[in-house]
C-alpha cells in the first residue's frame, strides 16, 4: 500500500496563497483516505526506524499475544 506523502516544511514555510494550496491538499488525503506520511518533520531517521521496527514485531506476534 502507498500513501501519500506531506512535506511539513514546506508548509511552515510557506505563507498566503501557497499555504491555502498545502492545506487543501493536506484537507485531501486526509479526506481522501485519512493516511499520509509526514517528511520534513525534524524526527531523526533512527528513531523512525526504531519505531517501525517495534510495529513490525507487534504485527509478527500471533494473535494470543497482542
Amino acid at each position: 500500500m502507498q500513501f501519500s506523502t506531506f512535506d511539513l516544511s514546506n508548509f511552515q514555510a510557506s505563507r498566503g496563497v501557497d499555504r491555502q494550496v498545502l492545506s487543501d491538499r493536506l484537507d485531501q488525503i486526509c479526506r481522501e483516505t485519512g493516511f499520509l506520511l509526514l517528511s520534513g518533520h525534524g524526527v531523526p531517521q533512527e528513531i523512525i526506524t526504531a519505531q517501525w521496527d517495534v510495529i513490525d514485531a507487534f504485527f509478527s506476534l500471533p494473535m494470543e499475544k497482542k
